[in-house]
Order: C-alpha cells, then sequence, then structure tokens
C-alpha cells in the first residue's frame, strides 16, 4: 500500500475556492480503482494549512490516478491558490510489509 500526504498552505483569500475544488478532487479520486482512502482536511492549528491524505493499493495505482483527467484540471488550480509549493511526502507503512 502506498499512503501519499499533501500538504498546502492557501492564501488567506482563496480558502473558499481552495475548499470547493479540493471537494471535487475528493469525490473523483474516491472512485478510482486502487483507492483505498482519500480526504482533505484542514489544520487545526496552522492557518489556512490544508492536508490530503491518500491510500493507495499499489504504485500503479497511486499513479493512475494522477494521469486521469480530473487530476490533470484541478490539482494546478489547487497549487495557484497556494502560497507556497506543495510538499508531498509518499509513504509505505511497516506492518504492510509483513
Amino acid at each position: 500500500m502506498i499512503k501519499a500526504i499533501t500538504k498546502m498552505t492557501v492564501r488567506p483569500d482563496k480558502t473558499e475556492e481552495f475548499e470547493r475544488l479540493a471537494r471535487e478532487l475528493v469525490c473523483c479520486s474516491r472512485k478510482d480503482d486502487g483507492s483505498e482512502y482519500y480526504s482533505c482536511n484542514k489544520s487545526e492549528t496552522q492557518l489556512n494549512t490544508y492536508c490530503f491524505i491518500e491510500f493507495w493499493r499499489d504504485a500503479e495505482a497511486f499513479q493512475a490516478s494522477m494521469d486521469k483527467g480530473y487530476f490533470a484540471r484541478l490539482f494546478p488550480r489547487l497549487v495557484e491558490l497556494t502560497e507556497e509549493k506543495p510538499v508531498i511526502e509518499l509513504y509505505t507503512g511497516l506492518a504492510d510489509k509483513f
């Protein structure tokens, strides 16, 4: 299983638009083959900071999701609304290998 965490800090005047687009991205991604879990979360401690948390069956499913038309349309628009470049990290669970 591949886990992706994407942290984005949104410009204060763009949070409403960001949340609208993020909801659409989450809805589309949850329907993808291999999507085990997909959410967008707003930080309780860091102003205007959001985190996408994704669990994918495998690396192929993760890559296939990024090749979808909706992702190519929505993700760049989300990035345009941020104050800085998103931080994207990929993880494999330790217990996933046993």
